[in-house]
């Protein structure tokens, strides 16, 4: 909503029995964008995930916003394939950055971090899926 978060990184802390021994919450910090300005940037993001070149992040049954990037190093060397990403897009748990040097596209990166998506949210889509011995990826 535009207010930006203190960052923890752990969120429960519990006993040996499982109770809770210390819980932090939601800090906010101060508001870094207006509420409508927010909403505008997380659709577009989630357009990049649901038609754009980042389509290859889809997970069946979720909603996941992400933007691609490539940085160039020269002319005689591949890009490096960049996606970052957020999901569930409505209520965001989790953020997955991928970085592959010389990985040429971005697609490639989205590729990726659709897979990790699918690990966490859709385990039996990985089913369809054949890894090879360098590294590639058969079916979806």
């Amino acid at each position: 909503d535009g207010v930006l978060l203190k960052p923890h990184i752990v969120k429960t802390i519990r006993n040996a029995d499982g109770s809770i021994y210390e819980e932090r919450g939601k800090t906010e910090v101060r508001r870094v964008i207006d509420s409508a300005t927010d909403k505008t940037l997380m659709g577009l993001l989630e357009q990049v995930v649901a038609s754009g070149g980042g389509a290859k992040a889809q997970v069946k049954g979720y909603r996941i916003g992400g933007k691609t990037g490539t940085a160039q190093e020269g002319e005689d060397r591949p890009a490096h394939a960049l996606f970052i990403s957020y999901a569930p897009y409505t209520a965001p748990e989790v953020s997955v950055t991928t970085v592959i040097p010389n990985g040429y596209a971005s697609s490639n990166a989205a590729d990726l971090t659709g897979f990790i998506y699918a690990y966490m949210y859709d385990k039996e889509a990985l089913n369809d899926a054949t890894f090879t011995d360098d590294g590639g990826v058969v079916g979806d």
